[in-house]
Order: structure tokens, then C-alpha cells, then sequence
């Protein structure tokens, strides 16, 4: 079996028996294809460094960016104030939560969430007993690809176009 560095020239890595999986960049918004094991990457397209394992936090959190290109969960206990978190496949808030929420899937608010902050992702579900304030949510749209992520800090994100703008 070839390794990559001894590969042929243009020969992908699915050629040699690699198992690969597609990821959704949080950067650009395209698809990305990496390997199945791979903790990091960088994208194809745009070239910038990705996280591919789901974020799950139980506990507390303070400060910086989450990002992922698989789930954002904040567990039941948790508590979570950061500036902005996103995730592409999902994100769940069952706990505390403050701060910017980018997702590209869907956004869910659980029973006893505290949700304090703004909300761009393609569906939003809060459940019955939630507590949610901030703004703005916006709701659908595609905000993968739009938003500045590493940037001077200093700025909020503008909010990226609603599905179907052109």
C-alpha cells in the first residue's frame, strides 16, 4: 500500500485506501475532505486550520471562541460566557449560556437553559421553560463562511445574510 509521500503525483488519498469523511469549514463554509481520524486539518479551500471533534462542556467556561466543525453541547450544569462559539453540524444549550451562537444545523435551547446572547444558524427550537434574552436572532440563514473568526476582537460580528438574499 502507497503512503501519502510516496504516492503518485495527483493521486487523492480516498486512491490509497485512506477512510476519509467531509466536514462543513467554519471559515469559508464549504466542504472540506479529511481524514476519518483526524483531531485537526486545514481546509482546501480557504487554508485555515480546523477543529473537527465535537465541544461538549460540563463544567465552567470563561473567555475566547469554541469552535468546532462537528457539535457545540453545553451540558445541564454547565456555564458557559464566551465571546462567540460555533459549531457547524449542531449546537445544544441545556445550561448557561452567553455570548455569540453561530451554527450551521440546528440551534436547540433546552428546558432549563439560561440563554443569554444572539443566535445565527438555519432553525432555532427553544423548549418550554427556557430562559432566553439578547438578540439579534436571526433565523434562517447561512452563517458559515460570513463571519470573521481570530479577528482584532474589538468588533462585533455582522450578521450574516438570510437564506435565500441575494
Amino acid at each position: 500500500m502507497l503512503r501519502s509521500r510516496d504516492a503518485a503525483p495527483g493521486l487523492a488519498f480516498h486512491d490509497l485506501g485512506i477512510q476519509t469523511s467531509s466536514v462543513l469549514c467554519y471559515h469559508c463554509g464549504l466542504d472540506a475532505s479529511i481524514s476519518a481520524r483526524a483531531m485537526t486539518a486545514r481546509c482546501g479551500a480557504c487554508g485555515k486550520n480546523l477543529d473537527i471533534p465535537d465541544v461538549r462542556i460540563k463544567g465552567h467556561h470563561w473567555g475566547g471562541i469554541l469552535v468546532t466543525c462537528g457539535r457545540v453541547s453545553i451540558g445541564r450544569k454547565a456555564e458557559v460566557t464566551c465571546t462567540l462559539a460555533i459549531g457547524s453540524l449542531a449546537a445544544d444549550v441545556l445550561g448557561r449560556f452567553s455570548g455569540v451562537l453561530v451554527s450551521g444545523g440546528p440551534v436547540t435551547i433546552g428546558p432549563k437553559a439560561r440563554f443569554s446572547g444572539a443566535v445565527w444558524a438555519p432553525s432555532l427550537r427553544i423548549e418550554r421553560g427556557a430562559s432566553v434574552t439578547g438578540g439579534p436572532f436571526v433565523v434562517p440563514c447561512d452563517p458559515l463562511g460570513h463571519i470573521t473568526i481570530n479577528g482584532n476582537g474589538t468588533q462585533v460580528p455582522e450578521p450574516p445574510p438570510k437564506r435565500g438574499a441575494a
